[in-house]
């Protein structure tokens, strides 16, 4: 909590707040076999640049319906509130430094995460690495479970500008995690490719085909598409879709795997559900959904708005 006054206490001292939001995202889909509660988030945030080399911002969230795991093939939903900021450290033209961290709280559960990426920026591409590290701990809607759970997520990004509108990206992702209850880690790694395209600067699109793999022996392969159309100058519309296809072909096989460990606690294998995988910012549940097979799609769709108040045009404009 210090760390939230601090940046309260800095953002209070600067003289040009130059923007506030409010966002709003929704979130629904099928996920193994079934048609998933539908979730989102509402929120506040703000931003300010306090020189050439140092920006942060910092938002709070109400995110209702966010999905919790007991880690034996269980989940449950909770309502959450969550604090979150970026301090963005640019020592040169050429170097990008963002540290993320985020705080969540809600009955009975708090989640702690860091975040750190470091970008390089090229005439003619940018590339970069993250990490993550985070904490989780509630107590399970059966009101005994209590679960805590370690997650490390990483990976490299890379993107290369084929010209002023088109842009070519690759991406390989890893995430780890570790549940109490089962104490079995589970883990999963993917690379990505796709394009976006930025035809004007109220309109992108972006497209990626994706591969990998999971602890639990499960393949996949999807894709997934967002857009972003900026409606007026302080109105914009996000709309992403995402599609995954899990398989495990030594399920039914002779002396294959069965899907799931043998005894009264061990967790079932089912692949990591897309809407709550690793990636940049993301997260982990483990080997915690009932064992469906061997194979299964997930599809998920989700809409966000956002309105911003842009306080550094005002201030330009009565500056001249």
């Amino acid at each position: 909590m210090n760390y939230i006054r601090f940046i309260l206490l800095l953002t209070m001292m600067s003289s040009s707040i130059y923007s506030w939001s409010i966002f709003t995202r929704l979130k629904g889909g099928y996920s193994f076999g079934s048609i998933t509660s539908p979730d989102g988030k509402i929120g506040l945030g703000t931003g300010n640049a306090f020189s050439d080399t140092f920006e942060a911002n910092l938002q709070g969230s109400y995110v209702f319906n966010d999905i919790i795991y007991d880690g034996y093939g269980n989940h449950s939903f909770l309502n959450i509130f969550v604090i979150d900021s970026n301090l963005i450290f640019m020592p040169s033209d050429r170097w990008e430094i963002t540290l993320s961290p985020e705080v969540s709280l809600g009955k009975n559960l708090s989640k702690y995460n860091g975040y750190l990426e470091i970008k390089f920026n090229a005439e003619k591409f940018y590339l970069g690495a993250y990490g993550s590290y985070g904490q989780k701990s509630y107590l399970y809607s059966d009101g005994i479970t209590n679960v805590n759970i370690g997650s490390v997520l990483g990976g490299a990004f890379y993107s290369y500008y084929l010209n002023d509108k088109l842009d070519l990206n690759l991406a390989s992702d890893y995430s780890w995690s570790l549940y109490n209850t089962s104490g079995s880690p589970s883990s999963d790694i993917s690379v990505s490719a796709g394009v976006s395209w930025n035809p004007d600067e109220k309109f992108t699109i972006g497209a990626d085909v994706m591969g990998g793999t999971d602890s639990s022996d499960y393949t996949m392969y999807g894709f997934k598409m967002n857009i972003f159309y900026k409606i007026f100058t302080s109105l914009a519309l996000q709309i992403d879709g995402d599609y995954r296809h899990y398989s495990n072909s030594s399920a039914n096989s002779p002396g294959g795997k069965s899907g799931g460990k043998s005894g009264n606690n061990a967790p079932q294998s089912q692949p990591i559900p897309v809407s709550n995988r690793g990636g940049r910012g993301g997260g982990s549940p483990g080997n915690s959904l009932r064992n469906q097979g061997s194979s299964s799609n997930e599809i998920y769709v989700s809409m966000g708005v956002r309105y911003i108040l842009d306080f550094s045009k005002k201030d330009d404009a009565n500056s001249q």
